[in-house]
């Protein structure tokens, strides 16, 4: 959320400025709901032996390699939509001329979609485990 935000409103140089906010909060918020699915898979994966039933170092190391990861796939989503073209896929979808009108509107509800979409999928990553968890 922070990381896109610094990028969406604060970052002007480059091809991360050359979008206007519109088309990069577009972007970024809908790549991320890609990007964002190792988090949860590590979270998946691992939080009930390292962080729910783990010592506190455990817990310690759950949360910096969840943010080391969330960070390495923040890096990749930039790189795909900013280097691969998807920033530039978007804008001419939401200025086409049957989105045109509605692109701010598009805006402003895909961020919170998204969020609500991956705090879903953390809490179930967090209550479902695999079979080979004790729960």
């Amino acid at each position: 959320f922070v990381m896109d935000n610094i990028f969406i409103f604060f970052h002007r140089s480059g091809d991360y400025g050359s979008h206007c906010s519109y088309v990069k909060m577009i972007a970024l918020y809908s790549m991320a709901m890609i990007t964002f699915l190792p988090t949860c898979f590590f979270a998946y994966l691992f939080q009930s032996k390292l962080y729910d039933c783990g010592s506190t170092g455990s817990k310690i190391l759950f949360v910096v390699l969840t943010i080391f990861i969330s960070m390495i796939f923040f890096e990749v989503r930039l790189l795909l939509v900013y280097e691969l073209g998807y920033a530039s896929f978007i804008k001419e979808l939401v200025t086409s001329e049957s989105l045109t009108h509605y692109k701010v509107a598009i805006a402003i509800m895909v961020p919170p979609i998204v969020d609500a979409l991956q705090s879903g999928l953390l809490i179930l990553a967090s209550q479902v485990y695999p079979d080979d968890k004790d729960t």
